[in-house]
């Protein structure tokens, strides 16, 4: 993983994308700048300015005293003691600047006779006499400029021997800790990351990776984390055996990879008591990109960011998630949900030519997972897949929890955010006040991570959750009483895709028999006995002509999806005997093909040895779908209706959602 982190650091870098090494962007803009010029150093003047887009040496200093090279706080630079940030060291700071200073004059590079000069400019006192000397406060950042013959306009920190000084310097920064009264370790080694050996390692990288809040991508409170290691302490020691060079070139491309939203997703908070816990490692940070090798590339025939941005889609909302809430609260000025059909698009389009298909999966898409876990960064899941094998993965994830919606409507797929959420619905043990609003399962979106994109089976956890909400009454009451059918039948869509994806999956655990399929032909018992109670369920409302509050289906349900020889027995009965009477007489052709259906079914289901005694977790699984599809083709044989909801949106359908 930090391999091919610190191969992408590296190109990233090249383009100019990254800041230099032990470089980092503050908030803070570069308030002062001195103008000084080495021929002519006694007109050197102090002007103000506002300078914030250049990366500037950062060691990781809180409370310290370690200064900068060549910019830092006033306090440090000029040792002005006043205004904000006043009385705090201001004279050892300086002095640290100046020890600084004369650091970088005995390097034998371009600039050291400069460090000299403008050491000698600042303790001359001259610049005390700029009338701007009074507005400058200890806080305020300053930095020096070159003028005259080797001046080029920009900041003297930028300066290539600066750098070159400043990663150094920081290397002995971070050796790993000295006790009390002993020297500084300094092994020498191979860098873990790099591979590079006799590199001199590093006990802490400085530079934080910015999660909810900057955390360290190392960790120095647990033997756990260490693997490189001398005497003893070991945690205090050299732990991952890294350079400063390499691990601080991985912190910069997690921090930029932060920063683009084609790269970054945040697939999960941590919400407790209603607020965001920020520490927790319930928070899961998705980082992702394409990894191409130069031989490599010509193969791919469509842009990779187009491939990034759609294969994403797959992870859920992101961090749009309120705005989509605010959508399916039916808000005219609120964004839409994902649409994963842009990537089922994508999918169904070639992505090389006929002749490079072998070499596609020479081109790979990396997946990077990380969690907050209290002071340090833990990672959840790291994978790497060819293209080729990505593709054909997410066709297969796609295809396996693809269904029609409960109207009989058009068949979707699902986001990994959705399907959770969907599960979230089981906490059916919690009044919904204290129901966590956001999903925050993260083995379970690991797992639906590693399903979709490396093709493993899906969790068998899923199943359970799914099959307890898809008909319990307390989920039927909670949106009964908002009076959301819209909601609610988007809740039975998502959980029949996830039993769906389960039963059908290539690789699942729990697969159907052999090859069947999601349809009346089904030989599974089970299946057609859930198919059997929606087809009593439709004789008993047309007989009423769907004019009825209660069906069989709230009486009957649990007890017939979990063992249907108790009850399918007297329900066909009482159907037979007090419901199809009144269609033959009424409606004649529904009559008919409802009886052909009954009599089709059952007798598919004797030939499979009869009603089954009990079910398991899977059959019951199968039941809830064979009930689902059944009653979907039913209702999209319904006229539309058009509803008005209580949020004054329009909703038209097909039939009645019960």
């Amino acid at each position: 993983m930090f391999n091919e982190l610190f191969d992408l650091g590296r190109r990233l870098a090249q383009e100019g994308k990254l800041p230099p090494p032990g470089f980092y962007y503050y908030t803070e803009p570069i308030k002062w700048v001195i103008h000084f010029d080495p021929d002519k150093p006694d007109q050197s003047t102090i002007r103000q300015a506002e300078i914030t887009h250049l990366p500037r040496p950062y060691s990781g200093r809180t409370s310290g005293t370690q200064a900068f090279p060549l910019t830092d706080e006033a306090a440090y630079v000029l040792g002005i003691d006043h205004g904000k940030g006043k009385g705090k060291n201001t004279a050892k700071k300086h002095a640290e600047f100046l020890k600084l200073l004369d650091k970088i004059a005995t390097v034998d590079s371009p600039i050291s006779h400069i460090a000299t000069g403008i050491k000698d400019l600042i303790k001359s006192g001259d610049l005390k006499s700029s009338p701007k000397w009074g507005n400058i406060d200890s806080k305020d950042w300053v930095s020096i400029q070159i003028e005259g013959p080797g001046g080029d306009g920009k900041q003297l920190f930028e300066h290539s021997a600066i750098r070159e000084f400043w990663i150094k310097e920081l290397a002995e920064l971070c050796l790993p800790e000295k006790k009390e009264g002993e020297s500084k370790i300094k092994p020498i080694g191979e860098c873990g990351i790099s591979g590079r050996v006799d590199n001199p390692l590093v006990g802490r990288i400085p530079l934080p990776v910015k999660l909810h809040k900057p955390a360290p991508i190392h960790s120095l409170n647990a033997d756990a984390y260490v693997s490189g290691m001398e005497g003893s302490g070991v945690f205090k020691r050299c732990h991952v055996g890294q350079s400063i060079e390499a691990g601080d070139l991985i912190a910069r491309t997690l921090n930029y990879l932060g920063k683009q939203p084609l790269h970054h997703k945040l697939l999960a908070k941590a919400i407790e008591a209603g607020k965001l816990n920020t520490d927790s490692p319930q928070n899961l940070f998705a980082f992702y990109w394409i990894e191409q090798p130069e031989e490599a590339k010509a193969v791919v025939s469509i842009n990779p960011a187009d491939i990034l941005s759609k294969a994403s889609l797959l992870f859920g909302e992101g961090e749009n998630e309120e705005d989509n809430a605010e959508a399916k609260k039916g808000k005219s000025n609120a964004k839409l949900p994902v649409e994963l059909s842009q990537l089922e698009a994508l999918l169904n389009t070639p992505w090389t030519v006929q002749h490079q298909a072998l070499r596609l999966d020479e081109n790979a898409f990396c997946l990077l997972m990380l969690s907050p876990n209290k002071g340090r960064i833990s990672v959840r899941e790291w994978f790497k897949v060819g293209l080729g094998r990505l593709k054909g993965n997410l066709k297969e994830f796609l295809d396996a929890q693809r269904i029609e919606s409960p109207d009989g409507g058009s068949q979707r797929s699902f986001a990994i955010q959705d399907m959770l959420r969907a599960l979230e619905e089981a906490n059916i043990s919690l009044p919904e006040y204290k129901q966590p609003k956001e999903l925050a399962n993260p083995n379970m979106t690991r797992a639906l991570l590693r399903c979709a994109y490396l093709g493993e089976a899906p969790p068998s956890g899923l199943i359970e959750p799914a099959v307890i909400c898809f008909r319990h009454p307390k989920v039927l009451r909670r949106y009964e009483q908002k009076n959301d059918r819209e909601r609610f039948a988007l809740l039975q869509h998502q959980l029949a895709a996830i039993m769906k994806l389960t039963l059908t999956h290539p690789k699942s655990e729990v697969r159907m028999n052999g090859d069947d399929h999601i349809s009346l032909e089904s030989r599974s018992s089970a299946f057609l006995s859930g198919c059997l109670l929606a087809v009593l369920e439709e004789a008993q409302l047309a007989s009423m002509n769907w004019k009825i509050n209660t069906t069989l289906i709230d009486q009957f349900y649990s007890t017939a999806a979990t063992t249907p020889s108790s009850v399918l027995g007297m329900l066909i009965s009482r159907v037979t005997a007090q419901h199809m009477p009144k269609l033959r007489k009424n409606m004649r052709g529904k009559y008919e093909k409802l009886e052909i259906l009954l009599e089709s079914i059952q007798s598919k289901i004797n030939n499979l040895g009869g009603f089954p005694r009990t079910l398991t977790l899977k059959q019951q699984a199968e039941f809830s779908l064979g009930f689902y599809t059944q009653r979907a083709a039913f209702r999209r044989e319904r006229p539309t209706k058009t509803t008005q909801q209580p949020t004054g949106q329009t909703i038209t359908e097909q039939g009645t959602i019960s």
